[in-house]
């Protein structure tokens, strides 16, 4: 993995950030569902892209492309590497991505 302060980053970067968030909880308080847009599964790193359903009932797209914007907005607030940040971090992410900013708690 890449280091945060090189600022570049692979597709595993992308995903382990994406994994953190649903499967270890970190965006579960306000996402209830999530579905793959894509029938090949791509993940989001590969350019896949994921529909999560947000407990508002409104449903938002995460893509490569503004995952890395999400990143990079985050980025002054993440210490180490991608491989270390945990799943609050990575729901931050993933809001940054989504709305450039947090809305949920």
């Amino acid at each position: 993995m890449k280091s945060t302060n090189n600022k570049e980053f692979i597709e595993d970067d992308l995903d382990l950030i994406v994994d953190k968030a649903i499967e270890s909880g970190g965006s579960l308080h306000w996402i209830y569902d999530i579905k793959n847009k894509y029938k090949n599964n791509k993940s989001v790193g590969k350019g896949g892209r994921l529909l999560l359903y947000g407990m508002d009932n409104t449903i938002y797209e995460l893509t490569k492309d503004n995952l890395l914007t999400g990143l990079m907005q985050a980025l002054p607030y993440i210490d180490g590497n991608i491989e270390d940040i945990d799943s609050d971090s990575a729901d931050f992410i993933i809001q940054l991505s989504l709305f450039n900013t947090v809305l949920f708690d």
